[in-house]
């Protein structure tokens, strides 16, 4: 009996399936992509309206404590804040690098098939409007706390 004889690795990737000769194939993989968009944004919507409940709660404590004449209270309600309000910056640029790695893939497919690329505009719009509003929350914290100090 003999053995098959052996394909070294480079032979072997040759013989791999080329997904751009199949439109089956592609369009699903263009739909996944599409799909892992949204999904993300869905994500994403879901955790900045997580953030924006946990800041009106910070400025409800805030305001309590200020009210209670507490002002070393206030005082670290504000500084936790800001540190959260500046991470939460952060977010639109995350969201921005995986928009464009999915918009490239799903750009690619869509290419291979004739259609028009989904551009995402409404993660892109998304982005910018979450930078600019948590932008604006770091401003109103950075003024509370110069409040707190005169």
């Amino acid at each position: 009996m003999s053995e098959a004889p052996q394909r070294s690795p480079a032979e072997a990737g040759t013989a791999t399936h080329n997904v751009f000769t199949n439109p089956d194939l592609l369009v699903r993989l263009l739909i996944s992509e599409t799909d892992t968009g949204y999904k993300l944004v869905t994500f994403y919507t879901a955790s900045a309206t997580l953030y924006l409940a946990a800041t009106g709660a910070l400025f409800q404590q805030y305001f309590a404590a200020v009210f209670a004449h507490h002002v070393e209270k206030a005082n670290g309600i504000a500084w936790f804040g800001l540190v959260l309000s500046v991470a939460s910056l952060a977010a639109p640029f995350g969201i921005r690098r995986s928009r464009m790695e999915i918009e490239s893939r799903a750009a690619r497919y869509a290419d291979a098939l004739g259609l028009s690329p989904e551009r995402f505009t409404v993660v892109r719009f998304g982005g910018w409007l979450s930078l600019a509003v948590f932008g604006l929350i770091c401003l109103a914290w950075g003024y509370v706390l110069a409040a707190v100090v005169r």
